[in-house]
């Protein structure tokens, strides 16, 4: 750095002078302190933010990019992990079976172990932070959870103060916005562990075969997983028929995209032979040990539906069976016509209505049940008989009328 010359009588500089250093070079430029200030030698609180930013971007001049020599002199030699090895503490995980295996029912019990302040759940180490969680619930209101939750104490037989820390969330807002904003709202104002969204389907009102659309709306809770540190678990449904085929991620409903994104999957079973054992399978994590891919973790499920560990492993090729049988006739997809009559009967014209509304109309008038009703509004959406408005709602156009 080339400094102002010094003179014996004035050992500081100049007289009459002061020195400052010059951001944009790096030398000391002087500026007269007789209160008349060089025009060039003029630095002020701006300019210095202005060059902090100018030297920060020129270390890393693209956003979202990470140098090598910064990432390699980080001291983390372990992914953190919230369940290990399975779960890790920040981002999206997936629990996939078929219908009344209880993957809700290990899910919650997830939870509870973590808002209990556990240090192992099912054999293997727990690592709670926050001692909190969040539970969307789309299949089960108040009552249902307090008695479910009063059936799993009897056996668990944590204190009630233990389950302060878990929030359930039965009514969701209309629109992926307002359910973002609201999540965003209660994550800043309380930190938790663990946002479990029991079920995926009923959260994403898209087509799951389209992969686009699936990546594009769990990268919204990617990065809210991100900017809070936590897990989003969802819960999801396995193709029918699956239970002939080896365990693996290829057997969730929808696209290559939703596992995609998912940094651990598994894929709970029933034994083909003991009915109260059910078979965890890790068929995806992205930093498990690839000897827990190819075999079943055994759990036991008692009466008061708790899962319990039993220490044992079995071969996925152990715990299914093959199907002989021909393929079954698949349902005939419905006509237009009987869609237009469903419709016809649960929507009148004009009105606007969510959709949440219209799969509960569905199931009571005992048309379908919620399952099959998606599928229903997504035939009745690409056949125009029902239109989706801008606000998200849905309206029916009766075509005898046009």
């Amino acid at each position: 750095m080339e400094a102002t010359k010094k003179s014996p009588e004035h050992p500081h500089g100049t007289p009459g002078k002061s020195s400052i250093i010059e951001p944009h070079k790096g030398t000391i430029i002087s500026t007269p302190t007789n209160g008349h200030t060089h025009p060039e030698a003029k630095i002020s609180a701006q300019d210095i933010l202005e060059e902090a930013q100018r030297l920060e971007q020129a270390a890393s001049p693209f956003a979202g990019t990470l140098n090598g020599f910064d990432l390699i002199q980080m001291e983390i030699n372990e992914i953190p992990v919230l369940w290990q090895p399975f779960l890790p503490q920040i981002g999206l995980a997936a629990f996939a079976g078929t219908s009344d295996l209880g993957k809700s029912t290990l899910a919650r019990q997830l939870a509870l172990a973590v808002c209990a302040g556990e240090r192992h759940f099912l054999g293997f180490p727990l690592n709670p932070r926050h001692r909190r969680e969040i539970i969307f619930s789309t299949e089960d209101d108040g009552r249902s959870l307090a008695v479910l939750l009063r059936k799993v104490n009897a056996e668990l037989r944590y204190t009630e103060g233990s389950f302060q820390g878990l929030t359930f969330l039965t009514d969701l807002p209309d629109t992926l916005e307002e359910l973002l904003q609201q999540l965003e709202s209660m994550l800043a104002a309380r930190p938790v562990d663990l946002v479990i969204c029991d079920t995926f389907s009923d959260l994403f009102s898209g087509q799951l075969n389209e992969q686009n659309s699936v990546r594009r709306f769990l990268n919204h809770f990617r990065e809210l997983a991100e900017r809070h540190q936590c897990l989003f678990l969802f819960v999801h449904h396995t193709r029918k028929g699956n239970e002939s085929l080896t365990p693996s991620k290829n057997n969730l409903v929808g696209s290559v995209g939703l596992e995609g994104k998912m940094r651990f999957v598994a894929e709970l079973r029933k034994d083909p032979n003991e009915l109260n054992l059910r078979h965890f399978c890790p068929v995806k994590g992205n930093y498990l040990p690839d000897s827990f891919k190819h075999e079943s973790i055994v759990l036991s499920f008692s009466e008061n539906m708790v899962f319990s560990s039993t220490s044992q492993r079995k071969p996925f090729s152990e715990i299914y069976q093959p199907d002989n049988r021909p393929p079954a006739q698949a349902d005939p997809a419905p006509d237009i016509q009987t869609l237009e009559n469903i419709f016809s009967i649960i929507m009148i014209p004009g009105q606007q209505y969510r959709y949440k509304t219209i799969l509960q109309q569905l199931e009571l008038r005992g048309i379908c049940k919620r399952t099959k009703g998606q599928f229903l509004i997504k035939d009745a959406l690409r056949l125009d008989i029902i239109q989706k408005t801008p606000s998200g709602e849905y309206t029916f156009s009766d075509p005898t009328n046009e």
